[in-house]
């Protein structure tokens, strides 16, 4: 088993480095990487008719943006525990704008899938890397307090991307946000080489192999099964929220699409709340104790949402609620998870974060795909999904072990 190394933390001053700018920095890197993912949504019936394709053809480039995301992970934390981060982000970077040019010029939906594969596979590399530079420059309770505002500040790209995706739409088509993108990405490119700090851990040149080799020892380190466990977990719950409550809410319920969109700007609001919150938190307490609490709330709302469904389906606001209680879970979840994985790995913190990322997502993808299949026009399916999850969460929380603390 892989050793917790000592941190090689360093204060930003010494890297010459201003506060503000750094942490707004990521949180525009981090923000362009999850804006990618909804921007154009809004687009898809215009993309569908302009290139003679079903929605559903269209909608596939949704998929492959994601397949690329997960997979793309993987690949750039071990070149960035390699060679550093900032040229890894760079290059990442320079895919993501070709593709996004790419996509712009597309004639065909096959074009628009494949270019949206290799966007995901850009954009990755800013998730994965900002994740490894937070944990290069704070540790502990400090990288989980950093990654919560981080976090709260990404949470409004799903409330705003298709919002302003509908504005760009509208005023100039749906090439025009491809073509966003791609600035978007020049941009990123030009803060990358601003604000953030040149990584001045000693690298060896090793080879690439080597950090492959990592993802072994990485995965089968009993310390991390905590917070990956209860990070993957609640991901299962939020993409299967994501995939189902459509049809949940505006079929079974009968909600307006302006009251739907107005359930997931709640929602996205209480995930920002609660990530504010746990960076406070985590001031007081440690963020191993604030994972479990927020692993309880998790489990309270996911029990709750059975529940509901089961006592009173006809309900929707007493499900709504037990809904928006699982939301909050997640703000004192996933910036603790990440900051648990990231804190026994300093020197392979780029590689951890890929291996983080992408069970997390995977983890989503099988909440998106176990309540599609189980769907039977009601809450309940979806509801199953968020209990299940909460239980793992709280079953994960009592397996972390006296001994499993990591070397400051």
């Amino acid at each position: 088993m892989v050793k917790a190394e000592p941190s090689n933390c360093q204060p930003l001053e010494e890297r010459g480095v201003r506060r503000f700018g750094f942490l707004a920095a990521l949180a525009w890197l981090m923000a362009v990487a999850a804006i990618s993912t909804d921007l154009y949504l809004p687009a898809i019936p215009s993309m569908a008719l302009g290139l003679r394709e079903t929605p559903v053809t269209i909608q596939l480039s949704v998929a492959s943006y994601l397949a690329g995301f997960v997979l793309g992970q993987l690949g750039w934390g071990p070149l960035g525990d390699s060679i550093g981060r900032r040229m890894p982000m760079l290059a990442g970077l320079a895919l993501f704008v070709a593709a996004s040019a790419g996509s712009a010029l597309s004639i065909s939906g096959e074009a628009i899938i494949a270019w949206r594969l290799i966007q995901g596979i850009g954009a990755s590399a800013c998730a994965v890397l900002s994740r490894a530079v937070v944990r290069d420059l704070y540790s502990g309770d400090d990288a989980a307090r950093v990654l919560s505002t981080l976090l709260a500040v990404m949470a409004l790209s799903p409330l705003l991307g298709p919002l302003l995706g509908a504005a760009i739409l509208d005023f100039a088509g749906w090439r025009a946000i491809f073509w966003t993108l791609a600035v978007a990405g020049i941009i990123s490119a030009y803060v990358v080489l601003k604000q953030i700090p040149e990584d001045r851990i000693e690298r060896t040149g090793t080879a690439i192999s080597r950090y492959t080799k990592t993802y072994v020892e990485i995965a089968t380190d009993v310390r991390l099964l905590t917070p990956l466990a209860v990070g993957a977990s609640f991901y299962a719950g939020l993409f299967a929220f994501l995939s189902a409550s459509p049809q949940i809410f505006m079929v079974a319920f009968d909600f307006t699409p302006g009251a739907f969109a107005s359930l997931l700007a709640f929602g996205t609001f209480m995930v920002i709340i609660s990530n504010l919150i746990n960076a406070r938190v985590v001031r007081r307490v440690t963020h191993s104790r604030a994972l479990t609490v927020g692993a309880l709330i998790g489990c309270v709302f996911g029990l709750g949402s059975i529940g509901a469904t089961a006592l009173m389906p006809g309900d929707a606001r007493v499900l709504i609620a037990a809904l928006m209680g699982f939301m909050i879970s997640g703000g004192f979840i996933v910036g603790n998870s990440v900051a648990g994985v990231l804190e026994f790995y300093p020197r392979a913190a780029a590689t951890a974060s890929g291996l983080c990322g992408a069970v997390q997502f995977l983890a989503g993808l099988a909440g998106s795909l176990a309540v599609s299949i189980l769907f039977d026009g009601t809450a309940l399916p979806l509801s199953l999904v968020l209990g299940t999850a909460g239980i793992t969460m709280l079953i994960f929380t009592f397996l972390k072990r006296p001994g499993d603390e990591p070397v400051a």
